[in-house]
């Protein structure tokens, strides 16, 4: 029987009335029962309604956690925390974590609503949705509306599936048609651009071992994505791009040398210092003395190396994704005036004209996306130290992120109305 036919069938439990629900949901004997008890079940013991969703068979479950994520995201995502390892609930929680779309899927500002920037960059961590795209394929989106005709947000997720697979299977050829199929998902467009086209990212070198001939391709695929995006908005998703390989081209370098300097277009350079700022450190595995000159000088030396071509060293990207520290602009504190580029694929940093206080923002980032970031005295140092603003502003929203209860030992008294407002004002991750 076709895998279509199958899913259909199975799903036309949670659209049938079923018969009388039983008083509690472990003693439901169909999914129609499980269906209507499932927000009284899991408003009364959320981690135990999702032990219980984990032992589901996959149609079903995906089904009722969508139910949730729309109605409960919060409490989801707090109950897949309390879950044990390796229990039936542990997979659910996994697919949610690698799939964070399916409970923090929201669509975002439309681009015409967002405010304006006064400054280049970027006005989220995710570029602006596509508007001049083709149709999506017909038949995937009929298909999609088929196989789930009452849940809309099931019908999304389809067709986000449907874009990773066809980008899994053609790579950057299929841009044309992936970039339709993602706009065309609903509230899970920006993830499943992001999923897409890191997928479709052609095997890329170390950066280390960067040779020119290995850049065809990906030039080929930077024009692909502009082009699929339109004229408009070609050169925001040229940044995305560029943000995503140079990270991925990095986290498989065994030193950091300026290769990529030298054979990736003026558009990188500002990817390529986040993306060694972040391998530098890394590599360094948390040895060295926070000390953030030190650092600049270290990696400043480190870039002019001309490093060793190797051409034919290539590997694929994955879907690894760094936390973001500046998800939008605080407007009354005027950081649309702030120049931004993407940070490491979906996420956003300041940006500088100067290269050695550019190093200075990517550092700075880059610590805070460690797996032990420095402590709180570092930021601190920074923040109330001699720098530019912006560099004091920047080490100000990383504590706030990092050590919110540090804020306030800040002595902001004389400082840029920006840094004060943005002390006041910590990031809350969503």
């Amino acid at each position: 029987m076709p895998l279509q036919r199958l899913l259909a069938i199975a799903l036309l439990p949670l659209l049938a009335c079923g018969p009388e629900p039983a008083q509690d949901i472990a003693g439901c004997g169909d999914a129609a029962c499980r269906q209507q008890l499932l927000f009284t079940a899991f408003d009364a013991d959320p981690v135990a309604t999702v032990a219980l969703l984990g032992g589901l068979e996959p149609v079903e479950q995906e089904a009722l956690v969508r139910a949730l994520a729309e109605q409960r995201p919060d409490a989801l995502e707090l109950s897949c925390g309390a879950v044990v390892s390796g229990s039936p609930a542990w997979g659910l929680c996994s697919r949610l974590r690698e799939r964070p779309h399916l409970v923090r899927g929201r669509r975002g500002t439309p681009t015409q609503e967002q405010p304006q920037r006064s400054a280049p960059g970027p006005v989220s961590r995710h570029p602006p949705i596509p508007t001049q795209v083709a149709a999506p394929a017909r038949a995937v989106v009929q298909g999609c509306a088929e196989r789930f005709p009452e849940l809309p947000a099931s019908q999304d997720e389809c067709l986000f599936q449907a874009a990773e697979a066809l980008a899994s299977a053609e790579r950057w050829r299929a841009t044309d048609r992936v970039v339709p199929l993602c706009v065309a998902a609903g509230d899970y467009v920006h993830g499943c651009l992001h999923h897409s086209i890191a997928t479709m990212l052609p095997p890329l070198p170390a950066a280390d071992l960067a040779a020119p001939e290995d850049l065809a391709e990906t030039l080929q695929a930077v024009a692909a994505l502009g082009q699929a995006v339109g004229a408009d908005q070609a050169a925001a998703y040229e940044s995305f791009f560029w943000g995503m390989w140079t990270l991925h081209s990095f986290r498989n370098a065994q030193q950091v040398d300026g290769r990529l300097l030298q054979v990736l277009p003026p558009a990188a350079v500002h990817h390529v210092r986040m993306a060694a700022a972040l391998r530098w450190l890394q590599l360094r595995g948390g040895t060295l003395e926070p000390e953030l000159d030190l650092w600049v000088d270290a990696l400043e030396a480190a870039l002019a190396e001309p490093g060793s071509p190797s051409p034919g060293s290539r590997h694929q990207a994955t879907l690894w994704k760094a936390r973001d520290f500046w998800p939008d602009d605080l407007i009354r504190a005027g950081e649309q005036d702030v120049p931004a580029v993407f940070c490491l694929g979906p996420g956003r940093r300041p940006v500088s004209d100067d290269p050695q206080e550019d190093l200075r923002l990517a550092l700075l980032e880059a610590s805070a996306r460690l797996g032990r970031p420095p402590g709180q005295d570092f930021y601190l140092g920074v923040a109330q130290g001699e720098g530019s603003p912006l560099v004091r502003w920047t080490a100000v929203r990383l504590l706030g992120a990092l050590y919110p209860e540090a804020l306030g030992q800040l002595d902001l008294t004389d400082a840029p109305t920006m840094l004060r407002l943005r002390a006041g004002s910590p990031l809350r991750e969503r």
